[in-house]
């Protein structure tokens, strides 16, 4: 079709298809892949990509980990699943009634004809309409082959044995003594490996690990599994069956590093829990948790603020925070030379996540993955106040189960780029190659991970930490832990557009970004507000 051939031409004109035969110069990033997104200036955007949408908070959890990215795991309620295809249809028919109205010019990029192009190549309407009319369970796993297929490796069905994780439990812990608090969250978290979170012990989670230390057998630990799991991931008829959206952005941290095992790796100043928050100081409209910056260098995306750090300053999740001029001496010939795909004009601009230090405090993500980020929490962003997110301590990898077949990876991401920047918020020259084999030495340590015949990577010993109230502190050491490397799937997940009736960056255009935002299943957009009323 017309926009794949686009596509195919971007491929060639972007280095996307492969490496170049002659490998860049020192000091110069390797043209492969997609890695940022390129633009003429500063534009509001929505987003193009294909996340569900949580409209409860609490199935939603946010952890950072050492190598520097950034998971987001949705327990997924039926109900979000069996919306699934409603939610994307009513942002697609959201923004063609705003393009039909005139109410917003599309710009730049054609990221938008993609999202609709992809929606009509799967059926997406047709099997949003059926749903009236189809058996329920049908519906619900057509549902969930869209949502899988897409958003590759990042749907995971969940099925887990209730007894044999007792008993398990059981092998590992029975006739442990629990000296302190610490101990026992450690405890009551290994119930369910990797998946748990408990920071405080309650008098039903004590009662229940009393209980669990004394069993004989796998019964006498299933209060235990029961209460820890709560509603989360709730125990019916012997076994625990959810399905689990994850996705993994790279992140830019404080612009420090520290000393681990002998190894220089990124350092990470904030660590512990700290809830996501309103900003209530400084410019622009505040009070909401998903604020929006007046300071173009954001992009108008929404930044997320989890620590109030003194006067007007917050640490927040937000976008790449800093532009990259294409003359810069580290950007390779082929990507010097980008027109924009609807006006032709030299994108002069990149927007590039680097994965490393960088950042004054905050935690900094791909520009269209931030709005991606956005799109997952409530559309009533008020929801998401108070929701807690998990931060290492520097020495402490993520270590999940992401498929729940009982052996636990380290968290990674097929990303590549670091550079410097100085002030103000000027980048200078790139960290290291963008290549994995010269990248990952850099981000982990060279003795911290061995290269597998298969290039896979294994983590001899992977620590981790727990949260004990909101503290990190030192928690299970694994061994020969593999690293788990999706590919990177940002670079294409927004849409710039030009606003007819007010000026963007009016209070009118700020309020029209972030209904724009919330627009999603499960919520009642206010139409005035989009100025289509």
């Amino acid at each position: 079709m017309f926009f794949k051939s686009i596509i195919a031409c971007l491929a060639v004109l972007l280095g996307l298809a492969a490496p170049s035969a002659n490998a860049a110069p020192a000091g110069v990033w390797e043209p492969t892949g997609k890695p940022g997104i390129w633009f003429v200036w500063y534009a509001p955007s929505f987003y193009t990509g294909y996340a569900p949408r949580s409209q409860e908070a609490d199935k939603v959890h946010i952890h950072m980990g050492r190598g520097n990215q950034v998971r987001i795991t949705v327990v997924m309620t039926e109900e979000l699943i069996d919306n699934y295809p409603q939610d994307l249809m009513l942002r697609e028919d959201t923004i063609t009634e705003l393009v039909e109205k005139d109410v917003i010019d599309l710009y730049m990029n054609m990221s938008w004809e993609r999202f609709q192009e992809t929606l009509a190549d799967h059926g997406v309407r047709e099997l949003a309409e059926s749903k009236a009319s189809m058996d329920p369970a049908e519906y619900r796993r057509k549902s969930l082959e869209l949502m899988r297929a897409l958003n590759p490796d990042q749907v995971w069905h969940i099925q887990m044995n209730a007894g044999g994780l007792c008993s398990g439990w059981l092998e590992r812990h029975q006739g442990a003594q629990p000296a302190n608090a610490s101990d026992k969250l450690a405890l009551v978290n290994d119930i369910l490996p990797t998946r748990l979170w408990h920071m405080e012990m309650t008098q039903e989670l004590e009662q229940t690990l009393s209980q669990a230390l004394a069993a004989q057998d796998a019964e006498g630990v299933m209060p235990l599994l029961k209460a820890a799991a709560g509603d989360l991931y709730p125990v019916e008829d012997g076994r625990i069956d959810v399905w689990e959206y994850t996705t993994i952005y790279p992140a830019g941290t404080h612009d420090s590093f520290t000393t681990v095992d002998g190894e220089r790796i990124p350092n990470f100043p904030v660590t512990g829990v700290w809830d996501l928050t309103s900003r209530d100081y400084g410019k622009g409209q505040l009070g909401m948790v998903d604020y929006l910056s007046t300071n173009p260098g954001y992009g108008f995306i929404t930044m997320l603020p989890y620590q109030h750090a003194g006067s007007y300053y917050y640490n927040a999740f937000h976008n790449d925070g800093i532009r990259i001029p294409v003359s810069k001496s580290f950007m390779p010939q082929e990507w010097k030379n980008v027109q924009t795909e609807r006006e032709g004009e030299h994108a002069g601009q990149f927007w590039a996540c680097s994965r490393g230090p960088v950042s004054h405090g905050c935690t900094r993500v791909p520009s269209d993955l931030m709005g991606e980020f956005r799109h997952i929490l409530p559309s009533d962003a008020e929801k998401a106040r108070g929701l807690p997110t998990f931060r290492n301590d520097s020495a402490c990898f993520d270590v999940y189960d992401i498929d729940g077949d009982g052996t636990p990876e380290v968290m990674g991401i097929k990303y590549y780029l670091a550079y410097r920047a100085v002030k103000p918020r000027d980048p200078v020259e790139i960290r290291v190659k963008n290549t994995r084999d010269a990248y990952y030495p850099w981000l982990y340590g060279k003795s911290a991970f061995v290269w597998n015949e298969d290039g896979s990577v294994t983590f001899p010993k992977a620590r981790t930490c727990q949260f004990v109230g909101r503290k990190a502190v030192a928690g299970k050491v694994y061994e020969n832990v593999r690293l788990f490397e999706p590919d990177y799937h940002g670079g294409d997940k927004l849409q710039f557009y030009t606003l007819n009736p007010v000026n963007f960056e009016t209070d009118p255009g700020f309020t029209f970004n972030r209904e724009l935002r919330n627009v999603g299943w499960g919520y009642k957009a206010d139409r005035k507000k989009l100025f289509l009323e």
